[in-house]
């Protein structure tokens, strides 16, 4: 049952894919007030001069060398952590290799071995447990925070937020869960969570895991110090995930075949920092991962376009990708379609380049224009949150 799992999303984008996440403009208290970094920005063009400025004791950082994988087809090559900061300016996607090596090269594809689609009446009796309301109580808080930086204070504090939200709700399990839950620490501030339902009997490393995940950090590509709320890049895809766990949970879920875990990365704005910390740790221990799922933007939709649910092509196994469809077909009413999108970095990546089998489902084909056009803006609240 542990890869049919993952029909609980389809049912939760089913149902919120008709919510939008509106424009809606929000100021905050910062180290520096926001006109004092408005005037930085209105003084250098260049982002990177700008945060110099600001905090003088940021330059060495700044200038401090990153091996990078820029999403435009280019080669690994040498790059600063400053010039992270124009790429996001740019709207430019990009991998950070720094200390680590390049297991695989773009275009690996694992052999995954996919079950045949079953299980169907034991999932469908989870679905009445689905809350989009739950959904959008918890994104009202989750976007309160000014950012999710994954260096920031507000970084910090909603991860630590998240992760006592789920502690709630392993609290109220039911014995016949085995759950446990992990912070990761990285270099930097912010860690990545880690939920996970254990078979009956001792843990065992050599069993398959199954993960799903999202990325819980946000920022704003203008410049990270402005507001950030990330409704949907990526507050959707936490929530989204979040309500599949505790569905689970409530219906005291057990898997039989090896263990099932929920994964929250920080740092995917930097460069897929937190998933490859953890991908590079699963491959170093040896541990067999079956799939990856990675759910990343879920909740917008385009006005007068069709709701479907998007498979990522660019970095994701093929032969997992088309079960992942016919598996999404079996149980939902809108549109299942594969995504050409181009030029950007999802956390699934970090998985294929570890030799792993992992896709993406977005909410929407960018060549179509289906992706919410302010991501990574003060302007991605949530319906509800928007004043506009």
């Amino acid at each position: 049952m542990m890869y049919t799992l993952a029909v609980l999303l389809w049912s939760l984008l089913a149902t919120t894919s008709a919510h939008q996440v509106h424009q809606h403009a929000s100021t905050a208290t910062l180290n520096h007030p926001e006109s004092t970094i408005l005037e930085a920005l209105s003084t250098y063009n260049d982002p990177v001069q700008a945060m110099v400025a600001l905090h003088p004791s940021s330059a060495d950082m700044l200038a401090e060398p990153r091996l990078l994988e820029v999403m435009d087809g280019s080669e690994v090559r040498w790059m600063t952590e400053g010039d992270k900061l124009r790429l996001r300016r740019e709207d430019i996607d990009f991998i950070d290799w720094t200390r680590r090596d390049l297991l695989v090269e773009r275009g690996f594809q694992a052999d995954p071995n996919m079950p045949k689609v079953s299980h169907q009446a034991q999932v469908r009796k989870v679905f009445p447990h689905l809350s989009t309301t739950n959904m959008f109580e918890f994104l009202e808080t989750f976007t309160a925070y000014y950012n999710r930086l994954y260096t920031s204070k507000t970084g910090v504090e909603s991860q630590r937020w998240l992760y006592d939200e789920i502690l709630d709700i392993i609290r109220k399990a039911p014995s016949t869960c085995r759950l446990s839950v992990e912070q990761i620490p990285h270099l930097f501030p912010q860690n990545s969570i880690i939920a996970r339902f254990s078979p009956s009997g001792p843990r065992n490393i050599s069993q398959t895991v199954t993960i799903i995940g999202s990325h819980l950090d946000s920022v704003n590509q203008y410049f990270p110090l402005l507001n950030a709320p990330g409704a949907d890049d990526d507050g959707s895809g936490t929530a989204t995930i979040l309500e599949a766990f505790r569905s689970l949970v409530q219906v005291g879920y057990s898997p039989v075949d090896g263990p099932v875990e929920f994964h929250w990365w920080a740092g995917e704005e930097a460069g897929l920092l937190g998933s490859m910390d953890v991908a590079e740790d699963y491959k170093a221990r040896g541990l067999n991962v079956g799939a990856v799922l990675n759910v990343d933007e879920t909740a917008f939709i385009k006005v007068n376009s069709t709701p479907a649910i998007n498979l990522i092509e660019v970095g994701a196994t093929e032969k997992l990708n088309k079960w992942v469809h016919d598996l999404a077909k079996e149980y939902v009413d809108i549109g299942v379609k594969y995504s050409g999108m181009v030029g950007r970095g999802l956390d699934h990546q970090a998985w294929t380049r570890h030799g792993y089998s992992a896709v993406s489902i977005v909410e929407g084909d960018q060549a179509e224009g289906g992706w919410l056009p302010f991501p990574h803006t003060g302007a991605s609240f949530t319906a509800r949150n928007s004043k506009s």
